[in-house]
């Protein structure tokens, strides 16, 4: 149950940055552990608005979070949902922009870009989306995908929504948890069995190049043969050329010496 002073923080945090001072400094004269909340910055200023004015925006985002980790595993589904997260977030930018004006607040790119941070902070971990939704950001959030998004001195009040929220998805984590491993285990199966194909493929080509090798150092052992042969074939030539002259100048030889002898007798 919340008590009198959490009520007084939530409505602290749901004013203009510029008021903020003012009012605390009123209600830490009733309640003197007030004092020590400090201001919160121009972007969580603006997250705290979402979680109050545009929760729907937000608890989308969360949702979809939630959808993005189920559906890791799955290429398919996560494109999809990867394509819908680049877009709610831009809209929620929008959203932001348009927010901050209605209230008369304002809204730079700088802040925008935190904002935008922090609500990918809480879409990527269940803890941080607690800390958006309850309204009392002090700092925004940042998430680098691989840790818990840091907490530390980030919120007013800590999340009263937490251990519910968590509680509610345990039956949706465990079996997410059971199809993500039954997942790997065929992943790694899968793996395992291309490993062995890749294995034997470099065997089988290893083997082709040594053969292709060995076919090359045959064909060049031939192209040397083939060319002393060529050669061999020329110069038999030049010799069959040269005597066949020398057989014709014998036989012009024979038929002369064969007359005169004829006419000797």
């Amino acid at each position: 149950m919340a008590s009198p002073v959490d009520d007084i923080v939530r409505e602290l945090y749901a004013l203009l940055p510029a008021e903020f001072t003012a009012a605390r400094n009123a209600a830490a004269k009733e309640h003197p552990s007030v004092k020590a909340l400090p201001k919160p910055s121009a972007s969580a200023w603006l997250v705290n608005m979402l979680a109050r004015h545009e929760r729907d925006t937000v608890e989308g985002l969360v949702d979809l979070g939630d959808r993005l980790r189920d559906a890791q595993f799955d290429r398919q589904a996560a494109t999809a949902l990867s394509r819908q997260r680049r877009d709610s977030l831009r809209d929620a930018r929008k959203i932001a922009t348009t927010l901050a004006k209605r209230l008369g607040g304002t809204a730079s790119a700088a802040a925008l870009d935190e904002v935008e941070q922090t609500l990918i902070a809480a879409m990527s971990d269940r803890d941080a989306a607690a800390a958006v939704l309850a309204g009392t950001l002090v700092t925004p959030l940042t998430a680098n995908g691989l840790d818990p998004v840091d907490l530390s001195g980030a919120t007013a009040l800590d999340p009263p929504a937490l251990t519910q929220r968590v509680a509610k998805k345990g039956p949706d984590l465990k079996r997410a948890v059971d199809e993500a491993q039954s997942d790997v285990t065929e992943a790694e199966a899968a793996v395992a069995e291309i490993d062995r194909s890749l294995a034997e493929a470099k065997r089988s080509r290893d083997a082709l190049q040594q053969e292709r090798e060995e076919l090359a150092a045959q064909l060049a052992s031939v192209d040397q043969e083939l060319s002393e042969t060529e050669t061999r074939i020329r110069d038999l030539r030049r010799e069959h050329g040269s005597a066949e002259r020398e057989r014709r100048s014998g036989e012009t030889a024979l038929e002369r010496a064969t007359r005169r002898w004829q006419a000797h007798d």
